[in-house]
């Protein structure tokens, strides 16, 4: 890498932890219970991204982290207070909430220079809020004004997959980003392949390829690069975009390590500069 262009990193999918200012009840209360969560279970600040050398962090999104679910606007607040470092922000909204109440939490996002979307997590069996009626109704708000939604379940849920299929068909000019690969597993890649493909004919859905450690997989596993290669192989070079989830990655690895584990999954600069660093500065709406 002889560039500062090939040297940058846009991390599309970090969490930065203040657990003196913030509620984190699942991270205070280890839920989900992994075997490792003692190990993330602080405080943790721009300063702990720490990168070789040869990298150069040009920014990131940050991604809402239960600072503070009763008033999620609060956690936006705390970091443009806190933080002066290039980044834009993911707030927490529940996507299948009344319209109206929906459509206040949005204009409250939307007083913050650094807000560009939402997420909601529905694993599991929450994935069927996905299914609501009131979701048509909040995509199209979200739309409106060109924001971001963030699902994140696992893709082999077939009608969850459909409906987000038809979902990106109607909204089109709405990016819908997948989180953490679709949550895949070796054991679900059969039916995660098979919604891959679907997903991939919709040019505005993208997806981070990131999450491996919540399933304990080693940073070595070929598993990891037969991921990426499927992702590629569907969506393409300009839809996928590596992303650390730091510091829960630090469960597997440090952040450091990751980084340059996805560099050597490349198999050329160009690819690599893809999937670092333009991919997610174009989706995340940063201007530089």
């Amino acid at each position: 890498m002889d560039t500062q262009r090939n040297n940058a990193i846009f991390d599309p999918h970090l969490h930065l932890f203040d657990l003196d200012e913030g509620d984190y009840f699942w991270l205070k209360n280890a839920l989900p219970p992994w075997p490792k969560i003692s190990l993330i279970q602080r405080n943790f600040t721009p300063a702990d991204l720490k990168l070789p050398v040869h990298f150069q962090l040009d920014g990131y999104a940050h991604i809402e982290a239960g600072f503070n679910n009763a008033h999620p606007a609060a956690e936006i607040a705390f970091l443009e207070q806190k933080y002066k470092r290039a980044h834009c922000a993911i707030s927490y909204a529940q996507i299948d909430q009344d319209p109206h109440t929906f459509k206040e939490q949005i204009q409250d996002f939307l007083r913050y220079a650094t807000f560009v979307g939402i997420r909601d997590i529905s694993e599991g069996a929450n994935a069927e809020r996905l299914l609501k009626p009131e979701v048509v109704s909040n995509f199209a708000l979200l739309e409106s004004h060109q924001l971001i939604f963030e699902a994140q379940f696992e893709l082999h849920q077939r009608s969850i997959t459909n409906r987000l299929c038809d979902l990106a068909k109607a909204y089109p000019t709405l990016n819908i980003v997948l989180n953490h690969a679709g949550l895949v597993t070796p054991e679900s890649f059969d039916d995660w392949h098979t919604a891959i493909k679907e997903l991939a004919r919709f040019d505005n859905i993208a997806i981070k390829y990131s999450g491996f450690e919540m399933i304990d997989l080693p940073l070595n596993d070929p598993f990891r690069k037969t991921v990426l290669t499927t992702l590629v192989t569907h969506f393409g070079e300009n839809r996928v975009m590596f992303a650390s989830n730091f510091p829960i990655c630090l469960m597997t690895s440090s952040y450091a390590s990751l980084w340059q584990q996805y560099y050597d999954l490349c198999p050329n600069k160009a690819l690599w500069q893809k999937l670092s660093f333009a991919n997610a500065k174009r989706i995340y709406q940063i201007q530089k």
